[in-house]
């Protein structure tokens, strides 16, 4: 296994103003930017001892083995509803272009997946400072993990894609890049700039699937999210719900027209 190496991970960048730390261990890479200072900064650990996706879910983080790392970027904006999407695309074209490999997708609101088996997640935390955010993206990626009984949920990694190992300094680099690029585009153009493709790798769209806001149920036909991100839903009756929040998991049984 390669160990993580800040030099490495500095000689990838393509921006050279990005102030990187690289930790051993760690309760979570975004408590380290419990008050985010320059921007954009990056924290990376070789293991979280508590770990953490959406809703207080523990997120399985072995020693030198995956990617746990947070960025920290400063918006002039605070509307950054959308940002977990654009983050997400972000972080699935960046391994797709490093592994050279059809096939990764993304899942409303925040997950990355291959072949319906969860790959990576985001966890989105913001604190606003006037009329300017700072926002603080948890990217968890599962690099050479192979085995475990600690996820219970469908999983993979890119070493079980590919059967090879892979240095992680070189993927970080590479993720680094195209958040910064991406946050760029978001800040010049909008979301709109986003939406077809987010469309293009949607796993859930024209799928019939679940969506669960709070203790609440729904079950229909994915159409996609709108121009703010919200996921859109056509249930039994042809009626289109919107959510803004929510799990979300692809049924696999037939929807009436």
């Amino acid at each position: 296994m390669h160990p993580l190496d800040k030099e490495k991970i500095i000689a990838g960048l393509n921006i050279q103003n990005v102030d990187i730390h690289v930790v051993q261990e760690i309760s979570s890479t975004n408590d380290f930017f419990s008050k985010p200072g320059h921007s954009p900064s990056v924290c990376i650990a070789e293991k979280q001892s508590a770990g953490r996706g959406r809703i207080n879910r523990v997120w399985h983080s072995p020693i030198g083995t995956n990617i746990y790392m947070s960025l920290v970027y400063k918006f002039n904006n605070t509307d950054l509803s959308t940002i977990s999407l654009i983050t997400g695309l972000a972080v699935r074209d960046a391994i797709e272009k490093y592994i050279c490999l059809l096939g990764i997708n993304v899942k409303w609101p925040n997950d990355i997946l291959y072949q319906e088996k969860k790959l990576g997640g985001i966890l989105i935390e913001s604190q606003i400072a006037g009329k300017s955010a700072y926002v603080i993206a948890g990217i968890g990626i599962n690099v050479n993990l192979i085995e475990t009984t600690k996820i219970h949920k469908p999983w993979t990694s890119l070493q079980k894609i590919t059967n090879t190992i892979h240095d992680r300094n070189s993927i970080i680099s590479a993720i680094i890049n195209n958040i910064l690029l991406y946050y760029k585009r978001f800040e010049k153009d909008g979301f709109k700039d986003f939406i077809q493709e987010w469309n293009n790798h949607d796993i859930l769209l024209n799928k019939v699937i679940r969506v669960t806001e709070d203790s609440r149920v729904f079950e229909g036909k994915s159409l996609g999210i709108n121009s703010e991100g919200n996921l859109l839903l056509k249930v039994n009756d042809g009626e289109i719900k919107c959510f803004n929040y929510g799990e979300t998991s692809i049924l696999s049984i037939n929807f009436p027209k």
